[in-house]
Formats: C-alpha cells, structure tokens, sequence
C-alpha cells in the first residue's frame, strides 16, 4: 500500500494504519510523508516492534523513478524474509523429525545461527544498495559499495568456516578486537537504525590483538 499520512489529519491516518493492519497484518506499507522526524514515532507505535520489515518512510521529494526503486526494493525485500520464514518454519519441522539424537539437535541449531547470519548480511547489502541509488555524489555511492563488497565478503567468509567446521579445521590467526567488533556492529547498523537505538563506544585504549578464530567471534 502506497499510503498519503498527510492526506488526512494525523488520528486519521493512525485509525487507517490500525484497521487495514487488523485486516491483513501482513500487508506491506511504503508511506509518504513531508513530516518524517514528526510522524516517526506515531507510525513506529502504530505498527510496533514487531512489524518492523512491513513499513517504510519515503519522502515527499522523492523522483518517480526513485519510488519505483523504492517500490521494487521493498517487495523484493518483503518477498525474500517470506521465503526465509518458509524456510525456517521448514527447517523447525526437520528440527522436530530430528531432534532424536543430539547430533541432529546441534545441526538445527547451527541452521538457527546460519539463517541469522545470511539475514543480516543479506539486509546490509539491500540498505547500502538504496544508498547507493539515491545518493549524489562518487563519494557516498563508493562508500556505499564498498559495504556491499564487504558483505559479500563477510556471506563468503561465514560459508568457508561452515566448511571448515565440517572438516574440523577451525583456524586461529592474530585478529584485532577492534576490528572484529566494528565488522560485528555493520550487521546490526539496519536494526539498530530503524529500532531507534543510539549505540555509544567508549574503549580504554586500543583493544588487543588475539589469536582467534575470526568468524567465530563475530
């Protein structure tokens, strides 16, 4: 639904959002607004905590063709965590056929992980990718891109260490604390956005240099 929160005044438009989402809780929501900072909170109340991936602000200004970006990375997105729901309700039936022994148990709980993983891998690159769309200039587009190399790195990496899991070949290397924990923290920027958490760091100094398993320790 393309919905106009200005259309109408703004209880209006809040009695709109509770009653269609009481018919389809499940619909996908891209709502205009002129006001974004204003009517943030009224929308992230309406659709609460758990609704979060089923709305989307977009801006007044926004270009025909940036809307249809929008549009299209929105459904995309919509369409991709229902095939990941369908895949982890799937993967909690195998889990329950399975759950017999305890080295199925553990496989149910490293696909658990895994799905979590790709998930937020996979909502970096969709994020730096509208960046990448929408911004102006070489500099914020080259930024944009590199997170979506880094990603993809990072999908990468995550599929390697399962391999080398498998053939219990876990590898330790020197791995700077700081590092590791700024790569751990890119995965979480989206969530930590749209959930409105502020997070602050304040190290003592450089963190240290460790022999450590990298991936596992993101």
């Amino acid at each position: 639904i393309l919905f106009d929160y200005e259309m109408t005044p703004s209880i209006e438009s809040v009695a709109v959002l509770k009653k269609v989402k009481e018919l389809d809780p499940n619909i996908l929501w891209l709502i205009s607004t002129s006001q974004m900072e204003k009517h943030w909170d009224e929308i992230h109340q309406t659709f609460g905590q758990e609704c979060l991936d089923l709305w989307d602000v977009i801006p007044k200004t926004v270009t025909p063709v940036g809307l249809l970006q929008k549009i299209w990375h929105n459904v995309s997105g919509w369409e991709r965590r229902h095939r990941e729901r369908e895949y982890i309700n799937q993967i909690k039936c195998h889990e329950e056929q399975l759950a017999h022994t305890e080295s199925l148990a553990a496989t149910g709980t490293l696909a658990r992980g895994l799905g979590a993983e790709f998930g937020n891998v996979l909502q970096l690159i969709l994020t730096k990718a509208e960046i990448a769309l929408v911004k102006k200039t070489v500099f914020d587009m080259e930024a944009a891109l590199k997170a979506i190399v880094a990603a993809c790195e990072r999908a990468t990496s995550v599929v390697k260490h399962l391999q080398s899991m498998v053939k219990n070949e876990g590898k330790k290397e020197p791995v700077s604390l700081d590092v590791a924990l700024k790569e751990a923290l890119q995965l979480i920027e989206f969530e930590m956005k749209k959930c409105k958490v502020t997070l602050v760091t304040d190290y003592d100094g450089p963190l240290p240099t460790l022999a450590l398993n990298r991936f596992e320790i993101n």
